[in-house]
């Protein structure tokens, strides 16, 4: 879900060119042949419909957002978890001296 703020930077709330978004409209070769692919397999799948191939973006969009928000969760509750001393960093192991190599 867009926030207000995302919203106001989208030109009266009309259709926007990839350039506004990206600030470029052309891919590299190789990362072109990626996204035709996956854009295509979206559409054979169905996940996206053949004239709304662009929802595949938003989708990538919305996963990544996410992704970045559970990561972040995480990172925060670990870092909780040490400040309670519940997480204590692992110590280092000592070689038993039947496993060391003698020189």
């Amino acid at each position: 879900m867009p926030t207000p703020e995302d919203q106001a930077k989208v030109p009266d709330g009309s259709w926007v060119r990839m350039k506004y978004i990206f600030g470029l409209s052309v891919l590299p070769p190789e990362s072109a042949a990626i996204v035709i692919r996956a854009v295509n397999l979206a559409a054979s799948l169905g996940d996206v419909s053949r004239r709304a191939r662009w929802q595949i973006i938003e989708f990538w969009a919305a996963q990544y957002l996410q992704d970045y928000e559970t990561e972040k969760k995480a990172r925060q509750v670990v870092q909780e978890a040490k400040a309670a001393g519940l997480l204590d960093e692992p110590k280092p192991r000592e070689v038993p001296a039947s496993y060391r190599r003698s020189r």
